[in-house]
């Protein structure tokens, strides 16, 4: 997502300069792209308060305790924010993102800045102070874009005065094709993506069956053409210890484990496989918006709203459904209706760019 970002802001204000926090380094594909760092370890929302305030307060002594990296830019030069948290201000992630935002645009930075929130799932908000402080947040926003209408509906019911800021447009990355190559669709494997926070996030189900039903999905599309790529689609995660567990337990000859670090060469493998069967949610973006059929074990209503966007509701589930789930791995193993399934997403995809273009446009005159 960071990419896109990147090269889209490029595109649109070629004089601008990107600046990110200087608490990791950067990556070379970055670098690329001319972005530089702050002089200030900007921590994500979601850490403690008071770290966050130290950090901020402390920064040089912080920067050198530490051993950031150098950074170039200060805090007071930022003109604008994009904020492409993807899901993070929500009951599930508790009060502190959201009180931590409104201190980083009412406190932080010296001037006022534009604050324009990319798509993202939202919600709900019905925790102890999460009202008060969304409709903080939405009074500091220029622009704030919900990638579904549920979570649109979360923010205008809060919303007040600030209603005709709310917008509603797809995930960033359903529109990014640069340097994606899926013309070789023919390669006979799919892939299986695992993600952690099914047994932390998802319905308490899951914490039983997900690792056995991801077994015998694996199972179940056992042909010899068909190899299967067990994908660790964020390294920096536990996602690996799921996989290499599940790894163990499967026939290794027919199913390989897979770490990719460069998100880019992880798209270019989703975009060339037969399908994807998974619960990472950009991978399951990353598959839908190159025509991969996929099917998603989900554990918020994001990945409802995502599967709805291109019609296909009943490859989505928030609770293990096993019969279900091997019925529908079953069609996308099946080249008639997976190759049927491919024309519909080609044709949602379409509808979805044109949407993000108008996005994208807005976008351009608010900054101006």
């Amino acid at each position: 997502m960071v990419v896109t970002v990147c090269k889209k802001l490029k595109e649109l204000f070629k004089d601008s300069e990107i600046v990110m926090s200087n608490y990791l380094e950067l990556p070379e594909v970055l670098k690329q792209e001319g972005v530089k760092l702050l002089k200030s370890p900007l921590l994500h929302v979601g850490y403690d308060h008071k770290q966050l305030k130290k950090y901020l307060k402390y920064s040089p002594l912080v920067n050198l305790y530490k051993g950031f990296p150098k950074g170039e830019v200060s805090l007071k030069e930022i003109d604008v924010i994009i904020d492409i948290a993807g899901f993070a201000y929500g009951d599930l992630w508790g009060i502190n993102p959201l009180i931590n935002l409104n201190y980083l645009l009412n406190v932080v930075f010296e001037k006022k800045v534009k604050y324009i929130v990319l798509p993202q799932a939202f919600g709900p908000f019905e925790k102890e102070g999460m009202a008060t402080e969304v409709k903080k947040m939405l009074e500091n926003a220029n622009l704030v874009y919900a990638r579904d209408r549920i979570s649109k509906s979360y923010l205008e019911t809060l919303s007040g005065n600030s209603k005709d800021k709310i917008k509603q447009a797809p995930d960033i990355t359903l529109s990014f094709k640069d340097e994606i190559d899926t013309s070789n669709i023919t390669d006979k494997y799919c892939c299986i993506v695992p993600n952690e926070r099914m047994l932390d996030k998802g319905d308490v189900a899951w914490q039983d069956t997900y690792s056995n039903l991801l077994q015998n999905i694996i199972k179940n599309i056992q042909k010899p053409d068909l190899k299967v790529f067990l994908m660790v689609h964020d390294t920096t995660s536990g996602d690996g210890k799921i996989a290499k567990a599940l790894h163990e337990k499967v026939d290794a000859e027919h199913c390989e484990l897979l770490e990719i670090a460069d998100p880019l060469e992880i798209k270019k493998v989703i975009a060339n496989s037969q399908f994807l069967i998974g619960s990472r949610f950009h991978s399951l973006a990353s598959a839908l918006s190159c025509n991969v059929p996929s099917l998603a074990m989900g554990w918020s209503h994001k990945y409802q709203m995502l599967f709805e966007e291109y019609g296909m509701e009943g490859y989505v589930f928030d609770k293990p459904d096993e019969a279900q789930i091997i019925e529908k791995t079953k069609s996308l193993v099946d080249q008639k209706k997976n190759q049927k399934i491919r024309l519909d997403l080609n044709n949602k995809n379409e509808e979805i760019k044109e949407k993000n273009r108008d996005m994208w446009a807005e976008i351009q005159s608010v900054i101006g």
